[in-house]
């Protein structure tokens, strides 16, 4: 059973964009103008972003290996934790660690910021997207020519082909 919960006259929608993600809209009608001023506002916020750069951030726990050292004796949690930062680079995990609770608070804030960058960039695009379907088709006379027949066809075989 679905549950809706009405307030006033605005009705919010989640609409499934791909496995497990949900994008919230709310079913009031908006118009072109006000929906370029929200893409206005939106593109103002890219400026604010700051330094940024993708990864995960883990912590590893590690043994050094010396058989004299206590982290090889049993239910030995082993030395201080190893923070890393794995990303993909060219097809290839590339794993970086820092030498210091510095560097590892900076690595933390742009990873932060490298997700503010992908929210901010999911929503221009469900932004632009509300913009295309409402944005009017100009009415132009006569139909296709033959060389737009050509080039249509040639770029559609293209994107089957991939």
């Amino acid at each position: 059973m679905r549950d809706f919960v009405f307030c006033g006259m605005f009705l919010n929608v989640y609409i499934r964009t791909d496995n497990l993600r949900y994008r919230k809209e709310t079913l009031v009608p908006e118009d072109v103008d006000t929906l370029e001023t929200k893409r206005s506002k939106l593109l103002e916020e890219f400026l604010s972003l700051g330094d940024l750069r993708p990864g995960s951030l883990t912590a590893v726990m590690r043994r050094c290996g010396k058989p004299s050292c206590h982290c090889a004796r049993r239910n030995d949690p082993g030395h201080d934790p190893q923070f890393r930062l794995t990303r993909r680079v060219a097809g290839k995990t590339v794993t970086e660690t820092f030498p210091n609770p510095t560097a590892l608070r900076k690595a933390q804030q742009e990873v932060t910021e490298f997700h503010r960058f992908q929210k901010l960039s999911q929503d221009l695009v469900a932004l632009n997207e509300k913009i295309c379907r409402l944005r009017p088709v100009e009415q132009q006379r006569g139909g296709w020519t033959e060389q737009e027949k050509k080039t249509l066809l040639r770029s559609m075989r293209k994107w089957r082909e991939k």
